[in-house]
């Protein structure tokens, strides 16, 4: 796909080489901002879950240190800007699933 221009059509190969850094790991993989139409909302839907998976890992990642290191067990995780379940956070999540 060449760059250095809009378009409406999301590659294949480009939307799976994301896919792939993303399932291993490399939550800092985003999808290129050139696309407009069906193409560009799809892109920045992913590339929004994205930065919420990162900011999921890293709020993660604290709160590990927080509680196995510092035994501070009174730590919370948050999301911040999130909606939906995603604002819930996993206390929430293991509640509804008693």
């Amino acid at each position: 796909m060449q760059t250095g221009y809009v378009t409406d059509v999301l590659d294949a190969s480009t939307l799976l080489k994301t896919l792939i850094a993303f399932r291993d790991g490399d939550f800092s993989a985003r999808l290129p901002v050139d696309q407009i139409g069906v193409a560009g909302k799809i892109a920045d839907t992913l590339n929004d879950i994205f930065k919420l998976n990162e900011r999921m890992a890293s709020e993660f990642s604290r709160i590990s240190s927080a509680v196995g290191k510092e035994g501070k067990i009174n730590q919370r995780a948050s999301l911040g800007s999130a909606s939906g379940r995603w604002a819930a956070g996993p206390s929430a999540s293991i509640r509804s699933t008693d």
